[in-house]
């Protein structure tokens, strides 16, 4: 069975299947996205971490990435504003990470 260009077995996995999907020029979620009209945010966030903070900041698709963690309850904060602020980065794909982490080099 061919699925996106890849050959899959019966006896493997859809797990499997989705990861030979993308791993062979599958289509990824921004392009996916992008081609409809549905409003998404995409959230791209840097490591987790279990501190009680609520602390972030966004860097857009194309800038470098600004930090390296964040914490669930911050990124839990950023999910809340946006599905109760309507418009609020609507068709974007946002990087959030930590203000205080170091940048890392040559990430986008």
């Amino acid at each position: 069975m061919s699925r996106g260009g890849a050959e899959t077995s019966a006896e493997s996995s859809p797990v499997q299947q989705d990861s030979d999907f993308f791993m062979n020029g599958g289509v990824t979620a921004s392009s996916s996205f992008g081609a409809t009209n549905l409003d998404y945010t995409i959230l791209r966030p840097g490591w987790f971490t279990h501190d009680d903070e609520v602390a972030y900041q966004l860097t857009q698709k194309g800038e470098p990435f600004k930090g390296h963690d964040v914490s669930l309850n911050s990124l839990s904060d950023l999910i809340v504003k946006l599905a109760l602020t309507p418009g609020m980065e609507i068709r974007r794909s946002l990087g959030v990470s930590r203000p205080a982490t170091r940048t890392i080099p040559g990430s986008a």
